[in-house]
């Protein structure tokens, strides 16, 4: 999925005064992680992977020095109104685009988007992307079209709207449905080895 100012003059929504933009580097955010956690549980399509517990070790760990952490928040409280990690990518052999961070690792493209959010955060946050990486062209791969979040962005209206190849992934529903599948999948002996490999991974850190 890919955003080009729809404007060829390169022209931007300009972020309002009552938001302001953030640029972090996600693995040194100091005083405002307790902000993105929030973020990340209130967020109105969850990303486990954009949250800080998965994508700092994740991070730390594959020395992606270039990713950065954009982010749009509330002027006047502070809360994180939306939040994805950043960086620049190829998509082929020639073009170079802004790109949230999703990987085989992390397979879901979904910015962390609050469910309080006001209707124009989406169009700032794609603004602040394209002004801090100079880049016009903006990617979310592994982005479900299906959701509430791209909704939220197909509609910012000063930005054309690419839908690129789609892939099919195995996944598990939501809600109740998605509880009976894990319970289907993780019975007995499955069930008791799984508490002892989430210690393991514990120790490993």
């Amino acid at each position: 999925m890919i955003h080009e100012p729809a404007d060829a003059s390169g022209h931007s929504p300009l972020v309002e005064d009552a938001l302001e933009p953030l640029v972090l580097d996600p693995c040194t955010v100091g005083g405002n992680l307790d902000a993105w956690r929030k973020l990340s549980t209130n967020a109105l399509d969850p990303n486990p992977f954009f949250g800080p517990d998965f994508l700092i070790p994740f991070l730390e760990n594959t020395g992606k020095s270039g990713v950065r952490l954009f982010v749009i928040r509330c002027g006047k409280t502070g809360d994180w109104l939306m939040a994805a990690p950043m960086g620049r990518r190829r998509l082929g052999l020639v073009v170079s685009a802004a790109s949230s961070w999703a990987t085989e690792y992390g397979p879901l493209g979904t910015p962390l988007l609050s469910v309080e959010a006001p209707k124009n955060v989406p169009a700032a946050f794609l603004a602040l992307t394209a002004e801090k990486t100079r880049r016009p062209l903006i990617a979310f791969p592994y982005l479900p079209f299906e959701s509430a979040t791209t909704r939220a962005i197909e509609n910012t209206g000063d930005w054309s709207f690419r839908r690129g190849p789609v892939s099919m992934r195995a996944s598990h529903a939501a809600g109740a449905e998605g509880e009976a599948q894990f319970a289907r999948a993780f019975s007995g002996k499955r069930r008791k080895e799984l508490p002892r490999l989430i210690r393991r991974l514990s120790r490993e850190g």
